[in-house]
C-alpha cells in the first residue's frame, strides 16, 4: 500500500471534518449537529416517529380518525335526532371527542406523525344522513355501539402495550370517557328498539 504523508493544511482540514462529523466547533466556530441513529438531529430525534412503534404511529392515526368522525356523527346525531335521550348523548359527547382530537393532533404533531385532519365525510356519515326519525335514532345508536366497541379496543390495547409513555398516557387518560360512551351506547340501544 502507498501512502502519502499528509500535509499540514489536508490535516487541518481532516481535523475540522471531523469535528463538524461529531458537532464540536471548528476554529471558525461553525458547528454541525451529530447525525443520530434515525439520520436527522438530536434535538427532533425523541420527539420523531422513528422513535415510535409501528402500533403506537397506527394508534395516533386510527384515533384521529375515529374521534373527528365521532365529532361528526354526534354533531349529525345533535341535528336529527328523533328521541330525546340520543340527542343528550350525541351533544354530551361532541365535546369530549372535540378534546380528544385535539390532544391526538398535539401528541401527532409532537411525535412527527403525519395525520389526516381534513374533516370529510366517510360512508358512515353519509349514511347516516339520509335517515330520519326513529329509522335515524337506531342506526346512530348501532354505529356508536360499533364504532365504540372498536376504539375502546384500540385504547386498551394501547394502554397496555405501547412503549412510549405518552401514548399510553393519551390512552390511559380517555379510556374512561370512552367506555363510558360505550356503555351508555349500549343502554341507549334498548331505548330505541
Amino acid at each position: 500500500m502507498n501512502t502519502k504523508p499528509v500535509s499540514p493544511r489536508g490535516l487541518a482540514r481532516l481535523v475540522a471534518i471531523g469535528l463538524l462529523a461529531v458537532g464540536l466547533p471548528t476554529a471558525k466556530g461553525q458547528t454541525t449537529p451529530p447525525p443520530s441513529a434515525s439520520g436527522g438531529n438530536t434535538a427532533s430525534s425523541s420527539s420523531s416517529s422513528d422513535s415510535l412503534t409501528y402500533g403506537e404511529r397506527r394508534f395516533i392515526k386510527k384515533a384521529v380518525e375515529s374521534s373527528a368522525q365521532e365529532v361528526q356523527l354526534a354533531q349529525l346525531a345533535g341535528d336529527k335526532a328523533s328521541n330525546s335521550a340520543v340527542r343528550m348523548y350525541a351533544l354530551h359527547m361532541v365535546p369530549e371527542h372535540e378534546q380528544l382530537d385535539s390532544d391526538l393532533q398535539n401528541l401527532a404533531r409532537e411525535k412527527g406523525v403525519d395525520i389526516d385532519t381534513s374533516k370529510t365525510q366517510g360512508h358512515e356519515y353519509k349514511s347516516l344522513a339520509k335517515e330520519s326519525g326513529a329509522d335515524f335514532d337506531k342506526a346512530f345508536v348501532k354505529d356508536m355501539v360499533s364504532d365504540h366497541e372498536d376504539v375502546v379496543k384500540l385504547f386498551e390495547r394501547t394502554a397496555n402495550e405501547a412503549k412510549d409513555p405518552d401514548i399510553r398516557a393519551l390512552a390511559n387518560k380517555y379510556l374512561p370517557i370512552l367506555l363510558q360512551h360505550f356503555d351508555q351506547a349500549k343502554n341507549l340501544r334498548n331505548s330505541v328498539q
